[in-house]
């Protein structure tokens, strides 16, 4: 593939996603401070070109990130890489291993999640509505800084509910005084939600995402 096209899939990739976090993680905040990291520049988004499982790509994309300060989150999106829901949790986990190897015990930068589009409809559980959640366009890594979620849980000892990425949905999703964790409430929220406005919403606008996709990555590659 020329230099031309790869540019040319790599902005398709970087609109899809974009979608996803505007009309989905932002519009039902499910995560409360996704909107303010991204309007902040905190959030550094890389592609993999590879069409395999690269680990030598994935940690040098995590160690740039950690290196870099003004980042609190990184997103990796593998858009050719063609793995299953629980094997892209393996991959996770053996970047978590990677990553953890380059720095000393107790100060390893960056946590990570995986994201997936072929996570369930299913909400029944705490971890079924974490996969629901979670059903990126392409299989994802997201990385948070340790730092920051260190912060989190400062503040939560100390009764208060204030972060560096607080935004205005997370005032009043947090408006009571600490009892739970934060993680806990946003996930009942997230739960509140879901069963507000039914799963059959938020899978419309995902799979709208994914005729997207799909159309935009086979043009993008001719």
């Amino acid at each position: 593939m020329s230099s031309g096209a790869d540019a040319s899939f790599e902005a398709a990739v970087l609109r899809i996603y974009g979608r996803y976090v505007r009309e989905v993680v932002e519009a039902y905040s499910f995560c409360p401070w996704a909107l303010k990291a991204r309007e902040d520049g905190k959030v550094c988004v890389r592609v993999c070109p590879s069409a395999d499982w690269d680990l030598p790509w994935a940690v040098e994309a995590t160690e740039s990130i950690a290196r870099t300060d003004g980042f609190d989150i990184g997103i990796l999106i593998f858009p050719r890489l063609s793995v299953q829901f629980r094997a892209f949790g393996q991959l996770v986990t053996e970047l978590r291993d990677a990553h953890g190897e380059q720095h000393p015990e107790g100060k390893v930068p960056m946590a990570m999640a995986p994201f997936h589009p072929d996570g369930g409809g299913d909400i029944s559980t705490a971890g079924r509505l974490t996969s629901f959640v979670r059903r990126s366009p392409d299989p994802t890594i997201q990385l948070v800084r340790r730092s920051v979620l260190d912060e989190i849980r400062r503040n939560e000892r100390r009764g208060t509910d204030y972060i560096d990425l607080e935004s205005a949905n997370l005032e009043a999703l947090l408006a009571e005084p600490v009892t739970t964790p934060i993680h806990q409430r946003i996930l009942e929220a997230n739960q509140d939600t879901l069963e507000a406005i039914g799963t059959k919403a938020v899978e419309a606008v995902l799979a709208s995402i994914h005729e997207d996709r799909e159309r935009s990555y086979r043009d993008a590659r001719g």
